[in-house]
């Protein structure tokens, strides 16, 4: 799901599953879908317009960040466990591609964490 298009009108709670549809020219299940699986996630609400009843949808900023952090920690535990495997193996090339990714998890996980953390800073936790 593009979480641009969720946050990118000015009025608050704007988008709604038809323009998401129109913008992104996906099914109506896969809109469905996604936005199923953000809302299980807690990153996205619903709401209801006073003058409508179609629902529109409200990105939980706060939410989407924590959940980003809780996916960086998997990161960095893969990592680590990299890491483990690459000393224990003996094949040296084979060892070298495992550190490689080792090395990308760890980064990742660092670069998400920062990025976050100056975003907390800007915005606060809310």
């Amino acid at each position: 799901m593009n979480y641009r298009l969720i946050c990118r009108n000015a009025e608050p709670y704007t988008q709604t599953h038809t323009s998401l549809q129109e913008e992104t020219g996906l099914s109506k299940a896969a809109v469905t879908n996604g936005l199923h699986y953000l809302e299980a996630l807690g990153v996205i609400q619903f709401r209801m317009a006073d003058d409508s009843r179609r629902r529109s949808i409200c990105l939980q900023p706060v939410k989407l960040a924590n959940y980003l952090k809780r996916r960086m920690a998997a990161f960095h535990y893969l990592g680590g466990l990299l890491d483990e495997v690459a000393a224990q193996h003996k094949d040296p090339d084979y060892q070298k591609e495992i550190l490689a990714v080792a090395y990308l998890c760890d980064e990742l996980d660092e670069q998400v964490n920062a990025i976050i953390d100056v975003w907390e800073a800007e915005h606060g936790e809310q």
